[in-house]
């Protein structure tokens, strides 16, 4: 009697945690859109500020030092955001 409420217990929990998977999954398919967004948008932010690039450790951008008080790079700010 224990034996088979210890197995409906494990399939009850097994089905459970499959239905959880699932949902996750597809919330995440439906959010891809929004993931790339915010990387783009990271990635763009890391080319206007490569202190912060440098900081973080990406090294892509070590050779950049913008004039942030000049006219250019202030555009170039303003049409990021």
């Amino acid at each position: 009697m224990i034996g088979k409420t210890i197995k409906n217990f494990l399939l009850v929990a097994i089905l459970f945690c499959a239905m959880i998977v699932n949902t996750v999954a597809q919330q995440s398919a439906q959010n891809k859109s929004l993931q790339l967004l915010f990387a783009n948008y990271y990635q763009d932010r890391l080319k206007l500020y490569p202190l912060e690039a440098t900081s973080i450790g990406d090294n892509r951008y070590n050779n950049l030092l913008p004039n942030d008080g000049s006219a250019d790079y202030l555009k170039q700010v303003h049409n990021f955001y």
